[in-house]
């Protein structure tokens, strides 16, 4: 088993090396192109170096002239990158931006609701989880796996925030009495 697992990280550092000198001579032609400097924040993440990763997106997002959804796939990327590095504020002010320009996002709702509730703000994350749940697969059309697996833990964050928030009033008194 150990031996099939160092033949399978050879062959993914393979293909990763391979990939960079492909784009490499993307870049040489057109180091602005934004779905090379978006693989390049791809490659950056395979390797968990989230800066390096948030740079090649910022890049990619500043770039842009791709399609909507492109643009909205260019942002989320961003939004992760900045998430993962810590920068939290930075996170949410990409996915605010794709709901700007798509509200039917189901992955930046859910997204959104988790950073919110992760950063104790579960009242506002409740009504991102139930847009998550409730909300067309439409603004972008999704994979209806992926859309099965959001709303899969939309429902089951909502759950835990509820349970916190009703757990959390208990505890202070400031919970309504019968």
């Amino acid at each position: 088993l150990l031996s099939k697992a160092r033949k399978v990280s050879s062959q993914a550092a393979s293909f990763i090396a391979q990939a960079e000198e492909q784009l490499g001579l993307a870049e040489a032609r057109d180091p602005a192109c934004a779905v090379m400097l978006q693989a390049r924040g791809d490659l950056a993440h395979m390797r968990g170096d989230h800066a390096r990763m948030a740079t090649e997106m910022q890049r990619a997002v500043a770039n842009s002239r791709g399609t909507r959804d492109e643009k909205l796939a260019q942002r989320m990327g961003l939004a992760n990158a900045l998430g993962e590095g810590g920068d939290l504020p930075g996170e949410e002010t990409q996915l605010r931006a794709v709901l700007r320009v798509a509200p039917g996002h189901i992955h930046a709702r859910f997204a959104l609701g988790n950073l919110l509730s992760n950063s104790g703000r579960g009242d506002d994350a409740i009504s991102e989880f139930m847009m998550a749940l409730q909300l067309p697969n439409d603004d972008p059309p999704l994979e209806e796996p992926m859309v099965d697996q959001l709303r899969s833990h939309a429902r089951s964050s909502l759950c835990n925030t509820l349970g916190c928030g009703s757990q959390q009033a208990a505890a202070t008194g400031n919970h309504a009495r019968a």
